[in-house]
């Protein structure tokens, strides 16, 4: 009797750990903006939550998560800057340099794997990220749900995207440069079909922002459906005059059926 009194507490205490675990929220977060997170983190943990705190540099070793938090923006220092710029847009980027009291919580899926949730909470400094926190503890909550990670997981088509070659040039009879083609791969190893599309941009650095010089959506809508094991190669064409300055080149793929961004893969470049 006392040996299974011994076994059944031992279950009972078994049993939520293992549901912590599997629902544990990986905070990445410098020293600064930690210091700051005390509420957020007692605020997770009471709601069944635990949290793993995490630096930036220990990202790659944890970025399988399926919920993963980062905190600060994209100039934030000890390495955090470098993983947001990676997951903002650059137009939200901006948003949180302009103005002091700019601040956002930004919510991303799939980054790193299937079924996954990332959320960035950040503000113009140490200030107004602590302030995102507080104002959105309870929003975050709902943004890192099971079910809602289980749904991505189950509709989610593993594409990879990558840009495999593209070409600029000097016309010396008007003396200005030209973008004339970008090379493209798509491979798909799932177990779902997508109707593709494909975008092509140009961004120009001007100060700390890239502003867009060339925009193409829907350049290639394909007729046939991407099926599994499908590689396709692909080569958008179309010259962009240039001017000197530097680059970025970014590719998306989207789903046809409701232009949902898929993929994308960024080239950087300098005239």
């Amino acid at each position: 009797m006392k040996k299974i009194l011994i076994a059944l507490i031992i279950l009972l205490i078994a049993v939520p750990l293992c549901f912590a675990v599997g629902s544990r929220i990986v905070l990445v977060a410098n020293t600064i903006d930690y210091a700051n997170a005390g509420d957020l983190v007692e605020h997770l943990d009471s709601n069944g939550r635990p949290v793993l705190h995490i630096t930036a540099q220990q990202l790659d070793a944890h970025n399988q998560e399926r919920f993963i938090i980062i905190l600060g923006g994209p100039d934030a220092p000890e390495g955090i800057g470098n993983q947001v710029q990676e997951i903002l847009p650059e137009n939200e980027q901006e948003f949180l340099r302009e103005l002091k009291n700019n601040k956002l919580m930004f919510a991303t899926t799939n980054v790193w794997r299937k079924g996954q949730i990332v959320v960035v909470m950040a503000g113009n400094d140490r200030n107004g990220t602590k302030n995102t926190m507080i104002e959105n503890k309870d929003s975050v909550l709902s943004e890192l749900t099971e079910s809602r990670a289980n749904t991505l997981a189950e509709n989610t088509d593993n594409i990879e995207l990558n840009i495999e070659d593209f070409n600029y040039s000097l016309n010396r009879s008007d003396g200005y440069w030209y973008f004339h083609w970008v090379e493209y791969t798509l491979t798909h190893d799932d177990t779902e079909s997508i109707q593709p599309m494909i975008d092509v941009e140009l961004k120009r650095k001007l100060g700390l922002k890239y502003n867009s010089v060339f925009l193409n959506t829907n350049v290639t809508h394909f007729d046939s459906l991407f099926k599994p094991n499908d590689k396709w190669i692909d080569t958008h064409t179309e010259d962009v005059k240039l001017i000197v300055g530097k680059y970025k080149m970014i590719v998306r793929l989207r789903d046809g059926a409701d232009s949902t961004v898929i993929k994308e893969d960024v080239e950087e470049f300098e005239i």
